[in-house]
């Protein structure tokens, strides 16, 4: 039998870097292709890396796949997952797309945050009240309804795209903040931080496009989410979570508490067969106070962190496991996490050094990978130095204009 093979895409800084060493040891053969930057280069269990530009995303990925030919491709952020969509109109990776993501008919509708909370509705999904608005004139119009609420914008990712208010004066800082593309010297800021130029590509994108926004209402329920992996609709491996600690609140997951949710199992099916999904997916959650209902927030069209933990008590492989006996290998079982509540490395350690939970749950920090580990510290380490920097130079300006 011939040889399985996955395509890593990791164009942002993100979690990829867990996956490669999972896909080998479960017999696939493990390609990545990512930013110069990325911690994905680092990574264990890699057999061909290939380096994207950040200004020709699109054209440099669809050389490596057809080059590199891989069985299916695993985006592992937005920006990827946008890019590998894009790249169903080049007739020859139509087909490789299509095994990756899923329906094609469903990639607009994935693609919008939008869209994706009126098809929910028409499904008879239960999501927070939510509205789109087209103009500043509407948002005026019905912000006051929506206090305490959230602004959303379709094409942003990491909680950049959401901007929560709580009062009249709030709202029309979120309008500001939100409707209008970002900003020259915040997407310079972002550039230098991160060591990436994606940030002003992404200005660009804004400026040139229409972006559309929704209005949705703060609930104030715990944050519940799942990652999923499906093929042709149905879905193969699922573990939802409780969101312990955020980075911000609207940012990732640092502490998660594993924890079996049928409703979130059956929501993600349902989900799943109308959209006819095939890949990673991840999906998040507000749970409604009084009733306890899980309200859909979002649909990460893109493999999760969760998905990079590991097996979880109850299921004998882990998703890297589960991928790959989809695509016709034998896999050996693996063992469960230690425990169910997990500390996110480093995620935890950035929201909080001296954070209980990277004592009293598992850290999952990759003792086995000290490049990894190395890498992580040096770019906080910069990233610290150039906050610092930027804080104080904003500080002067300020004293200079008084």
């Amino acid at each position: 039998m011939q040889q399985s093979s996955v395509m890593v895409v990791a164009l942002q800084p993100n979690f990829a870097w867990r996956f490669p060493e999972q896909l080998s040891r479960a017999g696939l053969v493990v390609y990545a292709a990512t930013t110069r930057n990325n911690l994905l280069r680092h990574a264990r269990g890699v057999s061909q890396l290939d380096l994207i530009s950040d200004l020709a995303m699109a054209r440099d990925l669809a050389k490596i796949l057809r080059k590199r030919r891989p069985t299916i491709i695993l985006p592992t952020d937005d920006v990827s997952a946008d890019v590998v969509r894009k790249l169903h109109a080049e007739p020859d990776l139509a087909a490789l797309i299509e095994f990756s993501l899923g329906d094609p008919a469903s990639y607009s509708l994935l693609a919008s945050k939008t869209e994706l909370m009126a098809h929910a509705v028409r499904i008879g999904v239960a999501v927070p009240r939510t509205l789109e608005v087209c103009s500043r004139t509407e948002f005026d119009a019905h912000a006051a309804a929506f206090i305490p609420g959230a602004l959303k914008r379709d094409g942003s990712w990491g909680g950049i795209g959401v901007a929560p208010f709580a009062s009249t004066e709030e709202a029309v800082t979120a309008w500001h903040h939100i409707a209008r593309p970002l900003g020259l010297l915040p997407a310079v800021s972002w550039c230098l931080e991160n060591r990436s130029l994606f940030p002003l590509v992404m200005r660009h994108r804004q400026r040139r496009g229409v972006s559309r926004l929704h209005i949705q209402a703060w609930v104030a329920g715990r944050v519940l989410k799942c990652g999923m992996l499906c093929r042709d609709g149905e879905v193969l491996a699922i573990i939802s979570f409780i969101a312990v600690c955020m980075r911000g609140s609207t940012g990732p997951s640092s502490v998660m508490g594993i924890i079996e949710h049928p409703q979130i199992s059956e929501v993600a099916g349902r989900l799943a067969a109308d959209l006819k999904l095939s890949g990673a997916y991840g999906l998040d959650f507000i749970e409604e106070p009084q009733s306890g209902q899980p309200l859909l927030m979002e649909l990460n069209p893109r493999a999760v962190p969760v998905m990079a933990l590991g097996a979880v008590e109850g299921m004998p492989f882990d998703f890297a496991g589960i991928l790959a006996q989809s695509l016709g290998q034998t896999v050996a079982p693996v063992s469960p996490l230690p425990s169910r509540v997990v500390a996110v490395f480093p995620d935890e350690w950035h929201r909080n050094p001296s954070s209980t939970y990277l004592n009293t749950a598992w850290h999952n920090v990759p003792w086995d990978q000290p490049d990894i580990i190395r890498a992580i510290v040096a770019a906080q380490w910069t990233a610290r130095r150039y906050r610092k920097l930027r804080d104080w130079l904003k500080g002067y300006l300020k004293r200079l204009r008084r």
